[in-house]
């Protein structure tokens, strides 16, 4: 995440594979967390769900700012090139995929980030 928060280019080509990277990571870990078994302590069930979990990790604050400011810059910064679309869809899939974890409900508000979609809907 600090990567995609220091680039100042997002057109530089490991974004996409940056991005497509934590998406894969997010879909993986969902699997893993189905198919694991069931935690016999608190411990194992806080490693299970939050300290080896991509979902849980990505879905803080800090990162989920990170992304916004990424999708920011791909809505505002002329990003009309094809790559430019491809790279804004695949950063909304990812954080659809975080926002179906409640948890995160409240950080993806923190962050601004649901402002930001809100706004970017246009109105009839």
């Amino acid at each position: 995440m600090h990567l995609l928060q220091s680039v100042e280019n997002f057109r530089e080509p490991f974004i996409l594979k940056i991005v497509e990277l934590l998406t894969n990571l997010v879909d993986h870990t969902n699997e893993a967390v189905r198919r694991a078994p069931i935690a016999a302590s608190l411990g194992q069930l806080l490693t299970k769900h939050r300290h080896n979990n991509a979902v849980y990790i990505l879905g803080q604050p800090e990162h989920l700012a990170v992304l916004l400011g990424l999708l920011q810059r791909l809505l505002t910064d002329d990003g009309y090139r094809q790559t430019d679309k491809e790279l804004r869809n695949d950063v909304l899939v990812l954080c659809c995929k975080l926002a179906d974890r409640a948890s995160h409900h409240a950080a993806f508000v923190a962050t601004g980030f649901t402002e930001f979609l809100l706004t970017c809907v246009p109105s009839n």
